[in-house]
């Protein structure tokens, strides 16, 4: 009875450190993930910048072309 209890245990045991060793890949696998993940952010915010940055030239160049076509009397 002894050593079927020991045996039991030890199955136990070594199911768990399986499982032990398959949530650590998992989790890191998902810290890669996480980093990926942020790394596309930083991509994606560096882009919505830069896209800013292009529509409030372009509003300024038509704004400034508006007023060249207009002329001064338009806003006196």
């Amino acid at each position: 009875m002894k050593v079927k209890l020991q045996y039991l245990f030890q199955v136990e045991f070594e199911g768990a450190k399986h499982e032990i060793r398959r949530l650590q890949e998992d989790v890191e696998l998902l810290h890669q993930q996480v980093e990926e993940l942020m790394k596309l952010k930083q991509i994606a915010e560096k882009q919505l910048e830069e896209a800013l940055e292009s529509l409030q030239v372009l509003y300024a160049q038509g704004y400034l072309l508006l007023l060249s076509c207009s002329g001064p009397q338009a806003y006196t």
